[in-house]
């Protein structure tokens, strides 16, 4: 059966204030929005909408270059995620089978996750599925209200609910799979009769307990990857796990981090295994690491290419150079673009080398400036 995304990427993002579009912000180095579409790439979709509202041309642009297959709908005014959702389904005429919706601020969700969410709901020939999770203080989410029996029964958005239900564990983590059928059919009946006076794609969920078709309600089994990013606070929460993950990923292959809170690398970065990463060091863009380095503290790399065996002694800033095996670099060496430092060569403190080849064996010990030239 065939399987169509919806990326919901219009909001505002007004607690962020900034002129920057809420899905363009960084998340680790990368546009969280850059994760999401990582997320649903692993589902294969026969089509992605994108719903962009706020700051579009940004949104469009970014996306063109980054995913040209992605459809574009222009969500204005904005008046909710079922409008939302039905702007995007104006881009899926002629789809049959199902549909996920995801938010374009949800940067952590696994795409493993969303594979299992489409697999529940396939096995379970469902109308909707969605992902579910408990948290300490739901804030101003949804909450999932369940009967006695752990029935799954509504979802009720934090505006609209009573005190009781405010104090439900159980939040709606705005992913959704539906049944494409269903949905067309349902969202023309949505409503704006509610608090905030939107219409509401929760709705659209009551609606099926409503005709007795099948609701599946799955947790998410880590509620971390599944909050949204809505403020400069969730962002940097956003920011630290996804750092940790990178961190975790370059242990299991080999690395050693003296102290993983405290470094920095960037997705895409690739480190050689029995490399030794010191605290605050900082590895950005396509930064590439052989095997057998040593960085030192507080060193800051952007698109910098080192052999096998390279030791910086700390505090250096390398941007677009290349550095041979078994150089030694700092403390305090600057290589701006353009550098070469050959095999065996040592670049000492505060050396700094713009467009020029340092050759094998060579030396540049201290309080150097190498510009434009061959040595």
């Amino acid at each position: 059966m065939p399987t169509s995304v919806i990326l919901l990427a219009a909001g505002q993002g007004t607690r962020m204030k900034s002129a920057l579009p809420k899905v363009l912000h960084p998340v680790h180095g990368r546009p969280m929005v850059d994760y999401v579409l990582d997320a649903v790439a692993v589902l294969a979709p026969e089509r992605l909408v994108a719903v962009v509202g706020h700051q579009a041309a940004w949104v469009v642009d970014h996306l063109a270059a980054l995913a040209p297959a992605v459809v574009v709908v222009e969500q204005v005014p904005q008046l909710g995620t079922g409008d939302a959702v039905a702007r995007g389904l104006t881009a899926l005429p002629a789809a049959t089978g199902r549909v996920v919706v995801v938010s374009g601020d949800c940067p952590l969700v696994r795409g493993a996750e969303l594979v299992r969410l489409v697999a529940h709901h396939q096995a379970h020939a469902a109308a909707v599925s969605l992902f579910t999770a408990e948290v300490a203080e739901g804030g101003g989410l949804g909450r999932i209200v369940r009967d006695g029996g752990s029935r799954f029964l509504r979802i009720v958005e934090a505006k609209d609910a009573s005190p009781a239900e405010l104090a439900l564990g159980e939040i709606n983590t705005g992913l959704y799979c539906f049944d494409l059928a269903f949905l067309r059919a349902a969202l023309p009946n949505l409503s704006r009769d509610n608090a905030q006076g939107e219409l509401y794609l929760t709705d659209v969920v009551a609606m099926a307990v409503a005709k007795g078709l099948g609701v599946e309600a799955l947790a998410y089994p880590r509620a971390a990857e599944v909050m949204g990013v809505n403020s400069r606070a969730d962002l940097a929460a956003a920011s630290a796990y996804a750092r940790a993950r990178v961190n975790d990923a370059l242990l299991a292959a080999g690395v050693s981090l003296i102290d993983p809170a405290t470094t920095y690398v960037e997705a895409g970065v690739v480190v050689g295994p029995d490399t030794v990463l010191h605290p605050g060091v900082c590895l950005h863009g396509a930064t590439r690491i052989g095997s057998g380095c040593e960085i030192g503290p507080y060193s800051v790399y952007r698109d910098a290419d080192l052999a096998d065996g390279v030791v910086d002694r700390g505090h250096s800033h390398l941007e677009g150079c290349e550095v041979a095996a078994g150089a030694q670099l700092g403390p305090f060496a600057r290589l701006r673009p353009g550098a070469v430092v050959g095999r065996n060569a040592r670049v000492g403190n505060f050396v700094e080398i713009k467009q020029s080849t340092i050759g094998e064996g060579s030396k540049v010990s201290h309080l150097s400036y190498i510009g434009d030239t061959r040595m």
